[in-house]
């Protein structure tokens, strides 16, 4: 017996392998603590803009 998932068509994006591999590495760089926490969009705009 198979398993099925139904998924919403506007999702259906998001479960893509396309999609869900840079989500895994974007979740494993968080676990590490590879991240930033901006208290304003200046603060952002200025260490994107370095």
């Amino acid at each position: 017996m198979n398993s099925v998932r139904v998924v919403r068509k506007n999702q259906v994006y998001f479960w893509s392998k396309r999609w869900q591999e840079p989500i895994k590495r974007s979740e494993e760089e968080i676990k590490k603590g590879n991240y930033e926490i901006y208290r304003s969009g200046k603060e952002l705009k200025k260490d994107v803009e370095k």
